[in-house]
């Protein structure tokens, strides 16, 4: 899920335009703890690609 309602909106819109479907889904994980980990431990499967840091996640701006 995009974190920005304006993103999800215009996401929408295309599902709209083209009669597909669409659906949001916000996953969040009920752990701090183990969020951090699994954030910090994971792994790039595509070269080059540069992960967020635990900051970076923790204070992305976020749409409810």
């Amino acid at each position: 899920m995009s974190p920005l309602k304006a993103t999800r909106d215009a996401w929408a819109a295309v599902a709209r335009r083209t009669d597909a479907q669409f659906h949001e889904a916000e996953l969040l994980c009920s752990d701090p703890t183990e969020h951090e980990h699994r954030a910090t431990t994971r792994t790039v499967d595509t070269p080059g690609l540069p992960l967020p840091a635990w900051q970076d996640i923790t204070q992305r701006a976020h749409d409810p």
